[in-house]
């Protein structure tokens, strides 16, 4: 939770949700992050420290040091236009992949960061003298930039641009000269400008995986790129742009007069001025004739009338093929017969809880279960700092006693966590909760009768009741009831300071 709050893991994981369902794929790659700086400390002088160095008259010094402010786990998401995945796999089973890459877009600045900051990248200074820092199949001008009119060309010199292409390959090293294994070794390669590496490595990571995470809702279980939700509303989206678009034109050409004119019987000039309340003069010739023969309005006939309604057709469609209907939108039923039941409501929210609790443990499967591993794997590994945890929840009292902490912090050291592990995580998908309803009213009926309150455990049914609507942590609100202790352990426990007297 610490390093998800540090590193704003909450706003990738977003960004992933959102590609997913966009794009059909919402990559994104766990990291460990380590932030290097300056930290002011205090030392004291000579070999004596605290209130003697005080006595005599000695203040302490503050100096600068060179420290980690800060290290835990990350996640980048991966632009779908630039991922580079093995097509001989599902988009699900990446892992059994023989390669997996993308294209990252940066600055020559970062990586020279980089450089300093961390041991794994070299020769990032060497950038400087290229002036092409892209790659030649990098996929530049999709439709993000296109529509925005916003080119990363058109920033021409101004801005280092650089483009790196990450790969990760499960490589055997003796048949690429990179060790006598001769067993699969996944590495990490990243060439920089398609022709300055800066990056070769082998991961080294202990769980033997690459260290990628894929969210794909609605793959088929073969496909690379599976089709997104919005992709299947493309051929509808475009008949509906063209719909609205054609009728706009049409209201448009109706606005601006279509005029048939004889610039022999009128002055045209004044007949161009479009604001209010004009003057059009008449020639020399036509005075005295009249105005009415001079000019004409054209017909216009809006055949682009029905567009409107045509377009609500659609959309009423397009809702139906995805499930955003009104319900999934927070809107009710406005019209029908009678009026909305309570059964109509309950049914309508149950069944688009239902649509969405789809997507999000298809979600959780394949991409959550994944980044919590590795954030798990990756600190038990390669953290190297202590630090200091918050003993909240039902573990509380186990961790006080285990290892004899008393204030609600407790010291982990890297020695700590190397333990045996599973990871339980916490989606965002509700269980099936049609039985709470009848749970509930059992748990009323048992509550009112005493007979019944003997014979069922109500507790167990409350807890129940909370895990059918998500609540997975109801032991957190467990009243702390007074504990009793024989008169023999009272007077230990006092002797040992330990107990006080009520008010003492």
């Amino acid at each position: 939770q610490k390093h998800c709050k540090k590193n704003k893991v909450e706003l990738a994981l977003h960004t992933m949700f959102r590609d997913s369902l966009a794009y059909g794929i919402g990559p994104v790659a766990p990291a460990w992050d380590i932030r290097r700086g300056t930290r002011r400390v205090m030392r004291e002088e000579g070999h004596f420290t605290g209130a003697f160095q005080r006595l005599m008259g000695r203040q302490p010094v503050i100096e600068e040091e060179e420290t980690i402010l800060f290290e835990g786990n990350k996640l980048t998401n991966i632009d779908p236009y630039n991922v580079l995945p093995d097509p001989t796999v599902s988009i699900h089973d990446i892992q059994n992949g023989e390669f997996f890459g993308w294209v990252e877009e940066t600055n020559l600045s970062e990586l020279l960061r980089r450089e300093q900051n961390d041991e794994n990248y070299f020769n990032c200074r060497y950038l400087k003298h290229i002036k092409n820092r892209k790659v030649d199949f990098s996929n530049d001008s999709h439709a993000r930039n296109v529509k925005t009119n916003i080119s990363k060309d058109a920033l021409g010199d101004e801005v280092s641009q650089v483009q790196i292409v990450h790969m990760y390959v499960d490589l055997i090293p003796e048949d690429w000269k990179l060790g006598d294994n001769e067993y699969p070794e996944k590495w990490l390669f990243s060439v920089a400008a398609g022709e300055v590496v800066i990056q070769a490595r082998p991961l080294g990571l202990n769980h033997g995986m690459y260290p990628i995470a894929v969210a794909a809702p609605t793959f088929d279980g073969y496909s690379i790129s599976p089709h997104s939700k919005l992709e299947t509303l493309y051929g509808l989206q475009e008949t509906l742009n063209y719909l609205f678009n054609s009728h706009i034109t049409n209201v448009r050409k109706a606005v601006n007069d279509m005029l048939v004119v004889d610039p022999y019987m009128l002055n045209i000039n004044d007949l161009k001025d479009p604001g209010p309340g004009k003057l059009i003069r008449m020639r020399r010739p036509a005075w005295g004739r009249g105005v009415k023969d001079a000019v004409m309005q054209l017909n216009i006939n809006d055949i682009t009338r029905h567009n409107i309604s045509d377009s609500a057709w659609i959309l009423s469609w397009m809702n139906n093929i995805v499930g955003s209907d009104e319900s999934m939108m927070g809107s009710l039923r406005q019209t029908g017969p009678e009026r909305l039941t309570r059964g109509e409501f309950e049914g309508t929210r149950q069944s688009a809880i239902s649509r969405l609790e789809y997507i999000g443990r298809i979600i959780s499967v394949q991409a959550m279960q994944d980044i919590a591993y590795f954030f798990a794997s990756h600190t038990q590994q390669l953290m190297s700092e202590e630090t200091y945890v918050k003993t909240i929840g039902e573990w509380e009292e186990r961790l006080k006693s285990e290892f004899n902490v008393a204030e609600g912090m407790a010291k982990v050291t890297p020695k700590d966590l190397l333990i045996d592990y599973d990871v339980d995580i916490r989606d965002g998908s509700l269980p099936n909760n049609q039985s709470a309803e009848v749970f509930m009213q059992f748990f009323e009926i048992i509550a009112q009768h005493p007979e019944l309150n003997q014979q069922f455990d109500i507790k167990r049914i409350f807890k129940h009741i909370a895990r059918s609507h998500g609540v997975k942590n109801v032991r957190e609100f467990y009243r702390q009831d007074a504990q009793t202790m024989a008169d023999e352990q009272v007077e230990q426990e006092v002797a040992k300071g330990n107990l006080v007297p009520a008010g003492g």
